[in-house]
């Protein structure tokens, strides 16, 4: 199974970034345009054993992911994997670390992609690029709103 690995550090506390990957809203605010998620149900608080789905258009093409948190230990790492969606199978475990007045945020994802053997073949090509855009896009998207002078984040609002 493929392997996808990306991790950075901010300048924020532990609890406030492990708070904020947390909240369904922040997957809204980080996910890369032109892709928009609508978040349909998120159990909360964040536990193992909650699920999430969401769905997920660019333009008029959309499709329904549903997700569990498979593993979730508050303030350490949580793990959510794919029960439907594109991909053949998916599990993404976040963690986060302190290292002295930063966060560690790391990400590892475990996946098979989408399509079969076709996706297979496209994987190096077309999955893993997709992959790295949109996890740069997320670490950017999160110094944004975790930095200095960073907004609140509001549920229900739409975030570009």
């Amino acid at each position: 199974m493929p392997v996808f690995e990306r991790s950075f550090k901010i300048k924020a506390p532990l609890p406030e970034v492990a708070a904020f990957h947390d909240d369904p809203v922040s997957l809204v605010a980080i996910t890369p345009p032109p892709v928009r998620v609508t978040i349909q149900r998120f159990d909360k608080p964040v536990r193992t054993g909650s699920r999430v789905i969401f769905r997920l258009s660019l333009g008029p093409l959309g499709l329904t992911w549903e997700g569990l948190i498979a593993e979730y230990v508050e303030q350490q790492y949580f793990r959510d994997v794919q029960n439907k969606g594109p991909f053949g199978a998916w599990s993404h475990t976040h963690t986060f670390t302190a290292e002295d007045d930063e966060t560690r945020v790391s990400d590892r994802v475990e996946y098979e992609p989408p399509f079969g053997l076709i996706g297979k073949l496209l994987d190096p090509i077309l999955v893993r690029p997709a992959l790295a855009f949109m996890f740069k896009h997320r670490e950017k998207k999160t110094r944004e709103l975790l930095g200095q002078g960073a907004q609140v984040l509001k549920p229900g609002a739409v975030y570009r």
